[in-house]
């Protein structure tokens, strides 16, 4: 049985496409859970619209909760063997559940696995974005090193739910379960795009993909990530919480991601990019680039606040 869960919060504008998306699958959901955070606009009357057309079973908030504890809701309602998450504004090729599903049964191996896909970046109307960009298949390193969890992208087993519900509300729910997934079972990405990721100014991650060289901008992410130290705190979460679900032979695999993030210099986060395999050398390239030119700029500023007036 596959589940289908959409947290939704004045989605109007968009969700039609969404859902007439989701109902012209290949592979169609046995149910499909909304679970709605006190939308003011027409977002459940026309998710009503859809009653006589699917399984759809709309849950409405009596208070607004946010993204995490309203993706947590939906995914604990959820009764399929397979869950997939879905936001609420994008638009799903018609083989996304297919190519997922059959990624997930081919890797699962009578125990946790989850599986992400790449998307196809677009406008407010779907539009593509011309942004250069390398699809790959991956094992665990989009996950573990890049920003390669995407919340609409994930589908897990159920054996993957049992264990990381209840969410932990101090890190953004798809990372936290694509970050996990690589330690506490099977993890894969489908390198190539099966959907529309819609930016249109509103989404959870703001809009900010054409801003910058998408080289600059992957150098930049992976920057963020080494200095802010959430994937390290999110990592020793695991490690602290989780330990009795990590398989032996997945230790080592934590040990070294752990080393990777555990950086306290810009030279060391340097020497961890340049040493690993996953990244570029367009993203090596700029992310030196990027740090060596932060920390000359912020070098500059001590010396001009230490001459005398």
């Amino acid at each position: 049985m596959i589940s289908l869960v959409m947290a939704t919060y004045n989605g109007a504008k968009y969700i039609r496409e969404q859902m007439d998306s989701i109902l012209s699958q290949t592979l169609r959901p046995d149910e499909i859970i909304v679970v709605d955070d006190c939308s003011v606009d027409e977002t459940i009357s026309i998710l009503h619209e859809y009653d006589s057309k699917c399984n759809i079973k709309i849950y409405e908030n009596a208070e607004n909760c946010g993204v995490n504890r309203n993706f947590e809701k939906a995914i604990s309602l959820a009764e399929g063997d397979y869950i997939f998450i879905s936001d609420q504004d994008d638009v799903w090729f018609p083989e996304k559940i297919r190519t997922t599903y059959d990624k997930l049964l081919e890797i699962e191996k009578d125990g946790p696995a989850c599986v992400s896909s790449m998307a196809m970046d677009a406008d407010a109307n779907l539009n593509v974005i011309p942004i250069s960009k390398v699809y790959m298949d991956a094992k665990y390193e989009l996950a573990l090193y890049s920003n390669g969890s995407q919340g609409c992208s994930l589908a897990f087993n159920k054996k993957l739910k049992d264990i990381v519900l209840p969410l932990c509300k101090e890190f953004i729910y798809d990372h936290y379960i694509g970050v996990f997934s690589c330690f506490l079972g099977e993890r894969y990405t489908i390198g190539k795009p099966l959907m529309y990721y819609r930016h249109h100014g509103r989404n959870v991650v703001s809009s900010t993909v054409n801003k910058y060289h998408k080289g600059l901008s992957e150098a930049m992410a992976v920057y963020y990530l080494l200095k802010r130290k959430e994937r390290l705190y999110l990592l020793q979460y695991l490690l602290e919480r989780k330990r009795n679900f990590i398989p032996e032979g997945k230790l080592p695999l934590l040990e070294k991601t752990l080393e990777f993030y555990n950086v306290n210099t810009h030279l060391q986060m340097i020497r961890n990019v340049l040493g690993n395999k996953f990244y570029s050398f367009r993203v090596k390239f700029f992310f030196v680039v990027f740090v060596f030119s932060l920390v000359f700029l912020k070098n500059r500023r001590v010396v001009s606040m230490e001459k005398p007036f």
